[in-house]
Parts: structure tokens; sequence; C-alpha cells
């Protein structure tokens, strides 16, 4: 493998590309090095950011990549053990497939452009001379893009004495570019929160009045008077349109089908001195401004605004309806190979009372624009829909069910609750309930939780599990569990199974979930939450989970959990994890979300391993926020396996994260392996709206679009679009299908010299290229083909990429 990676460098050494001889020279030191990968991990990453930087220079763009062999982190630079290497190792793999490089790009019109791939938004941006144009990710080769958006600085200023902006020298850096403009750097930064665009204004603009701004260039519309206002004024382009969201701080993209593809938002600029300046969007037609209050302000000042992109949203279109207050996969409901999502809105209006819950079918396109099903309580005040998810398929028939809980609903005692369970068909879900139940107890708030409990009996019948927090039985508040054994008739009208607190106000069941099979004995299990348990400090909260059996759950926990902090509320939520390392036990995630660590309320979530003997006494990982009263685990769920790498990932929801917005919300997804889940996210989003709770709920949407990777779904019951508190539900796809081909080994859909750099990492670490690259199989870099990956295939790539 060394000579041949000698032969490729020597290849590429063209007079007219000469080769730095100093990064030459520390190739060589490297591959002499590189005995055992895991003994020289400095050695293996000085090889991959030099073996990129020497190619570099032959890229037809002549990106700037001063300073990477400076910029590798410090655990590189040390020698640690196995487990540093590796997690090292995937961190690297997952920072470069956000980095901007230059090569072929997808469109036609683009042969020769920087371009950067954005995994997690599910979209690709193409920098050009005169702006960005993003698409789908995955568009193919000369294909015509699903939908294409483009923004391009035109002019800058003030009102009637706007400036073209300049011409622009691009430079790249890693995931960064920069469009220097004069007295204005526009810049870019790709990564999994979206394309960070920003700007820095070194001076103000030229005027000769003291006029104040009452229009922009490229319109008419009315501006905010009253303060000095600079302008820069931006031209859209490509087919989709832009929509202003009510509070001026955001746009949406729309395509001409009304699907939106881009959100524009988390807009934030400051001064000199770090003073927040007003800032906000107008728009007119295709022209979007950008408008910044600078009265005062002390130059130069920083703008700095993100787009994003879900797959999907919906809401409620009316005012405190709190769509999105509950959100969950319903499973396949009418069979049709594709995952289905409910979403509930429990203070819908539907004139003859309150609450109504949605479902959405799946497609290849993904969801439908447009709910499929709804079901109302046709009663005031019940609390319809405060808890929904997938019951399983509970009478067998191939169709996935679902369950919607009603707290307050009173039959025959007030706010006793009810749970209602919908049969699936080849039509979908079925008008009226096919099974409901009580909880026969005043104020009991029997299905304030509810759940699928898996197959607990192992029937081969899908189970349901709701929880009643505030039920009596000797102790006020202590709370109750009620579990149904599904059968080929469905649900029977009396519990199979039923356990209790046996403390004061505890609460067990405010939080209810299947918990997989944590022990591996073919049995699914079931875990609660109770919120406010004390075991030494009050309200530390507590979780339990009951093993599943032929006999159906245990009498007693087989496991508890406790947050051993006062007031943390542990077992505020609950849920399966899915198996996170690969081990073959399913795991569990907790979330206490007013766990105290450096911050007051901050928020934490837990994950606790399975194994033979069940979950682990002790968490194997904890998540933190490091913000006072973000409250991080308000919501904690299975994500499915979003990268289709076979480990289980999480998502968890942080509802009162602030990021330029107050109490926008936040919620974060985190990546499993075979060393467990992730230290940091791997994927985050939130509403860029004050106030409007995103990640109050959060959970798997299942395999929308059928891709074979699983989707997201989050909640924003606090969401505003026209109607105030009408909340809002959205679906991200986190990974599409792979456009890749020979010599493609970072899944770009484009070749070019980062495929050779992460090609020298495979061949280095085949283990770290599969964590950092799981959609990728790195067959991809047998080039020659003979059925072997190694380095005789680097002259397949010389081949291909320096003929």
């Amino acid at each position: 493998m060394l000579s041949c990676l000698n032969v490729f460098l020597r290849r590429l050494g063209r007079p007219a590309y000469p080769i730095n001889w100093v990064c030459y020279r520390r190739c060589f030191i490297v591959q002499s090095s590189v005995v055992n990968p895991m003994r020289s991990y400095p050695a293996v990453f000085l090889l991959a950011t030099v073996f990129a930087a020497a190619l570099r220079p032959f890229a037809a763009c002549h990106a700037q990549v001063d300073g990477r062999l400076d910029d590798a982190p410090a655990t590189a630079r040390s020698a640690g053990t196995w487990e540093d290497w590796r997690l090292a190792a995937q961190e690297k793999l997952l920072e470069i497939e956000y980095h901007v490089t230059c090569g072929r790009a997808t469109q036609a019109d683009l042969l020769q452009s920087y371009h950067a791939p954005n995994r997690a938004q599910n979209f690709r941006t193409c920098f050009t001379a005169d702006g960005i144009r993003v698409f789908p990710r995955t568009q193919r080769k000369n294909m015509v893009p699903a939908w294409e958006w483009g923004l391009q600085a035109s002019s800058w200023g003030r009102a009637g004495e706007m400036h073209p902006v300049a011409p622009a020298v691009i430079t790249t850096n890693g995931n960064r570019v920069e469009y220097a403009r004069g007295e204005i750097v526009e810049w870019y930064v790709n990564d999994p929160r979206g394309l960070e665009q920003g700007f820095s204004i070194d001076v103000p603009p030229r005027r000769s009045s003291e006029r104040e701004a009452t229009f922009f260039n490229c319109s008419d519309a009315p501006l905010d008077s009253g303060i000095p206002t600079l302008c820069l004024d931006f031209s859209v382009t490509g087919d989709v349109a832009p929509t202003m969201n009510d509070d001026r701080q955001s746009v949406d993209f729309i395509t001409p089908r009304g699907k939106r593809v881009i959100h524009f938002g988390e807009l934030h600029a400051v001064d000199a001195a770090g003073t927040p300046l007003p800032a906000w969007f107008e728009i007119e037609g295709n022209c979007l401004a950008l408008l910044i209050g600078d009265a005062g302000a002390i130059y130069p000042i920083t703008i700095d605004p993100l787009a994003t992109s879900p797959a999907w949203t919906a809401e409620s279109d009316q005012e405190n309806a709190r769509f999105g207050s509950c959100v969950s996969a319903a499973g396949d409901v009418n069979g049709d190979g594709f995952g289905d999502v409910i979403v509930a809105a429990p203070y819908f209006d539907n004139a003859q009372g309150d609450g109504r819950v949605f479902v959405y079918h799946g497609s290849v396109a993904g969801l439908s624009a447009a709910p499929n099903w709804t079901a109302a309580s046709n009663l005031l005040h019940v609390g319809w829909g405060l808890s929904v998810s997938t019951a399983g398929d509970v009478n067998g028939d191939g169709y996935s069910d679902v369950i919607v809980g009603a707290p307050d609903y009173g039959n025959t005692e007030i706010s006793e609750g009810r749970a209602s369970v919908y049969h699936g068909s080849a039509s979908g879900l079925s008008a009226t309930p096919d099974w409901t139940a009580y909880g026969n107890q005043m104020s009991a708030q029997f299905g304030y939780s509810v759940a699928t409990a898996g197959d607990v009996n192992g029937d081969g019948y899908s189970d349901v599990i709701v929880g009643a927090p505030y039920f009596n039985n000797g102790q006020t508040g202590e709370g109750k569990i009620f579990v149904y054994y599904g059968s080929a008739a469905g649900l029977p009208a009396a519990p199979d199974w039923t356990t209790e607190s046996d403390q004061t106000i505890a609460q067990i069941g405010r939080s209810v979930a299947t918990a997989g099979d944590v022990n591996g004995d073919g049995y699914s299990d079931v875990i609660v939450g109770s919120p406010f348990f004390d075991n030494g400090q009050t309200d530390e909260g507590r979780a339990f989970v009951y093993h599943g059996s032929a006999s159906g759950l245990s009498a007693g926990p087989a496991w508890t959990a406790e947050s051993d902090q006062t007031n943390a509320w542990f077992g505020y939520s609950v849920s399966t994890a899915g198996d996170v390392n690969g081990d073959g036990y399913s795991d569990v995630i907790v979330g206490a979300y007013l766990y105290d660590h450096g911050h007051v309320n901050e928020g934490r979530a837990f994950i606790f391993h399975g194994s033979t003997a069940g979950l682990s006494a002790t968490s194997h990982w904890v998540a933190d926020i490091n913000q006072a009263n973000a409250h991080l685990g308000f919501s904690v769920a299975s994500a499915g396996d979003v990268n289709g790498d076979g480990y289980g990932d999480v998502i968890v929801g942080a509802r009162d994260y602030n990021n330029g917005q107050t109490d926008e919300g936040r919620a974060l997804v985190y990546y499993g392996s075979v060393a467990g889940t992730s230290a940091v996210p791997n994927w985050d989003a939130e509403a860029d709206q004050a106030f409007a709770n995103f990640g109050n709920s959060v959970a798997t949407a299942g395999d929308v679009n059928n891709d074979g990777y699983d989707d997201v779904i989050v909640g924003s019951l606090n969401y505003d679009n026209g109607h105030t508190d009408e909340g809002r539900a959205f679906v991200y796809h986190l990974m599409m299908d792979s456009c890749s081909s020979p010599g493609d080994m970072n899944c770009d859909c484009a070749l070019n010299f980062e495929d050779v750099a992460v090609f020298v990492e495979a061949l280095l670490d085949p283990v770290a290229y599969t964590i950092g690259y799981p959609a990728c199989n790195i067959h991809l870099g047998d080039m020659q083909p003979d059925g072997k990956i190694d380095g005789a295939d680097v002259q397949e790539f010389a081949d291909l990429l320096v003929p």
C-alpha cells in the first residue's frame, strides 16, 4: 500500500502543479510510522490531512486550505487509548463530510464548482461567483432537481442610496466559504445545523443625507421608521418563492406545489461591542431584504442567519390549538409499506368540543400535506390527544393501530380519563374507536400517558400501556399503570396487569413506554416514570422497568433508577432507546428535565444499556445542554436508526432552549455506535421563534418515505404562523438514498479529491470509516475492481481524477 501511495503522489507531481516538499516529506514520515494504527494515531490523521492538502492544488477552483495541519484536534497530537483514537477518528470523519470541495457537481451547468453536501439537512450547496445555489442533496448528476433555491447579494446601503455589492473574491477553508466584497465579507458555514450565512461589515454605508430608510431597493415595501436602517438586498433565484413568517425573523421558501423546503431564520446581528441590534427581513416578489437597525452601533457589525430544511411540516391553522403537543409514529396504519405519523392538537376547537388528533400517511414522496384521518372528542375540556402513540398491531391483522389518551374525560367520574384505540386497515384507521377504557376514579387522569407495550407475553399480538398518575389506592396521588394484552379480538375490557408506586404524590404513570427487550429473552419489557418519587431526595424521581414473560409482566420491578438529586424529576419522560451499541439488547433513555449540572434546571438525559441480566445499575451515557432552564429531557425517544448503520439512535427535546429567541426550544439527535451513543449531538434543530417550545414532544416517525432510513418528528406546540399558539409539527429525513458511485467515498454524489482523503482513512482504519460514513460502503473504493480494497485502487483514483 505504501508504495502505491508514493506512486500516486509522484504521478501527481507535475511541474505545473508542484507539491509542497514539506508536506511531501511529512507523508513519507507518516507512512514509515504506520505500523499499528492503534498505536500511531497522530500519524493517521497527518496522512489524511496532508494527503488532501498535497492533492488540493490540482483542483480547478484552487481552494485555500492553509493551516489544515494545525487545525487537527488536540487529541490527534497525543497518544491515547484505542477508544480515544476511535472517537477522534469518528469526529474527524463526520467533520470533513461537511467540508467545501471543488469538483464535478451534480448540475449540468455547474460542471466544476465549489460545493458542500449537508446530510443532516438533505441539501447540497454550490457556491458560484454570483452567490449560492441549493438543491436536494441526492439529486443525480445532470438531472433536473426537485427544487432549487438561490440567493445572490445585489446591493447594500440605505434607502435611496443603495450601492451594488462589489464582485466577490471567493476563498474556502474546511466547511467555510468567504465572499470578500470590499467593506463586506459574506460567509457561509456548512454543518449539521444547516447552512449558516453571515456578514461582517467593516464600516457604515456611504450616504449623503440623514433621511431614514422607508423602502428597500428591490421593492417599495414599507419598513420600520425612526431608526437608521442598514439594508442588504438579495435576489432569490430558482423555483421556490419566499414567504414571510409573522415575526419577520424568518422566511420560508416554498415550492410551486406548496412544500416548504428551506427555512431561513435564526437571525442575529451584533456590533463590535457585542450589543445586539434589531434585525428583520422584508420580501417583495423574489426580492429579499435583510434590515438592521444600526443606530449607535459600533462597527464592524456581524449579521448571521441560518438556512435549514425540514422534510415536512403541518399546522393546525387555529389559534391556541397547540398542534404538536404530542407527536408519535403511528406505524403503518394502511399497510402500504410506508410509516405514518400521528399528531395531537388537544385544544383544537371543533365547535362541539375540544381536541383533535391527526394522522398523515407516508408515501414515496414523504408525508401527505393534508391529514388522511382525524378524530375529535366532541366534548369540552377533556384533554383529547394530550397523549398519542402507535398501539402496535393489537389484533394481529397486519395493520398498525393507534391509541389516544384523554386524561380529563368524564364517563361516570369527573376527570377519570379515557384511552381509545383505533384499528388500522387497508383504507386506514377506523372512524370510531374499536376499544375504550376508563380510569373509574375521580381525577385519576387515566390516559395521561399512553403507548404500545410491545408484545410482553410473546403471543404475537401487541399490547398497550396506559398511565393514570393521580390514581389513589392507599396513597394520594401515587399513580397507577394499566397494561392490556392484545389478541385476535383486540384488547380486553379489563386490564391484564397493573402496578402502583405505593408512595404519596409519586405520580407513577406520568410517562409510560415500551422498553424493548432489555434482557434478550424474546419478550418485550416496559418502562414507566414516577418523577416525584422520593428516596433520600424530595422529588428526585424514579424509573421502573418490568420484564415480560410467557405469563406477562413481572409483579415487581426488575430494575429501578433514580437521579439522587432533589427536584430533578427523573422519569418525567421515558422511552426505549433501541439498541444503541448493537449488542443485541435493547437500551432505555430517561429524562430529568429539572436536573442541575452547572446550570439550574438545564436538564439531563440518561441511557442505560441492556444485557442478559437486564439494565445496568448506572447510566452508560448522559447528555447535558449547559444552559439554565433549557429543560433538556422534557421529552426523550428512540429516533429509530436514522443513518442506517444498524445502531439505535435517540432524540431528546429541550423545549425552553434559548438561542436568539427566548424559549424557542431545540431537538437533538445522538447516533449510536459499537461504543454506544455519541457524546455530542449529530444533528439538532430549533424553532427560530420565541416561545415556540420546539421539542416539547419528540419521536421517531418511522420510515415515512420507505428509503430504508428512519425519520424523526418534533412538536412545537406554541408555534405561530398566522395564528397565535396554533402549533406546528416538523419531520426531518436525516438520511436519504445514496446517489454515490464507485470512488464516491463520502457519498456526497460528487467525485473529487476529498474522496481520496477519505479513501486513505478508510484503508488505514475501516472501522472508523464505517462509523464516520455509516450510509456509505467501503467497497465504493474498489476502483479496479477486484473485490479487494487496497492501495492498488489508488492508481484508478489517479486515472479518474487526473486524466
